[in-house]
């Protein structure tokens, strides 16, 4: 969901919202509405203050893991993103690791593989590149990986933050700058080019 509001006197509204929430919350003392579902009117409200070019835009998207795979072809054991807890169509996303002993390749280590966890990173970028409708159900080929580092071992049992920006997106191709956070301290970043079919 984005919420937004616009300019003073402004409508405030949550685009993409899968169910009718009216009234849900405010931001700086203005409503938030749902827009689509919502059958009942807009409501306006007088702004806190003047915003930067009268535009406020806050992500408020969940995605679990049945939602991921409504997006990503990728299936168990080599899913690797747990839940999305934001994404801001085609600017930025934040992804989520669990490294559960549980799954196929945690059970016989102690420390998250560095190959695994820059799978984790590629397919956080993917959910963001393929977030939009128009996009959903195209393939994206990641194409290199430049400037990555791994900073830092993360243990089996951890969960990773994993954040993705686009750098880059022109016609089929771009890139993304990609970082994963154990707690808030980076455990890799890198920059990861890719294109789309």
């Amino acid at each position: 969901m984005r919420a937004r509001a616009l300019g003073p006197g402004s409508f405030v509204w949550i685009e993409g919202a899968d169910s009718v929430v009216t009234m849900a919350k405010s931001l700086h003392h203005r409503f938030v509405l749902v827009e689509g579902a919502c059958s009942r009117p807009c409501y306006s409200a007088s702004p806190s203050r003047k915003l930067a070019g009268n535009l406020e835009t806050v992500t408020t998207t969940h995605l679990d893991r049945d939602a991921i795979k409504g997006i990503l072809p990728h299936r168990a054991p080599f899913l690797f993103v747990d839940a999305v807890t934001e994404v801001e169509p085609g600017k930025r996303i934040v992804g989520e690791l669990h490294a559960d002993r549980s799954k196929f390749f945690f059970e016989r280590t102690e420390l998250v593989p560095a190959t695994l966890l820059a799978e984790a990173m590629a397919q956080v970028g993917a959910i963001l590149v393929l977030y939009p409708e128009k996009h959903r159900g195209r393939t994206i080929y990641f194409r290199s990986i430049k400037a990555c580092s791994f900073e830092a071992p993360i243990p089996i049992g951890s969960k990773v933050k994993i954040k993705a920006e686009v750098k880059k997106m022109r016609g089929r191709f771009g890139s993304l700058s990609v970082t994963a956070y154990l707690d808030d301290a980076v455990a890799a970043t890198g920059i990861m080019s890719f294109a789309l079919e």
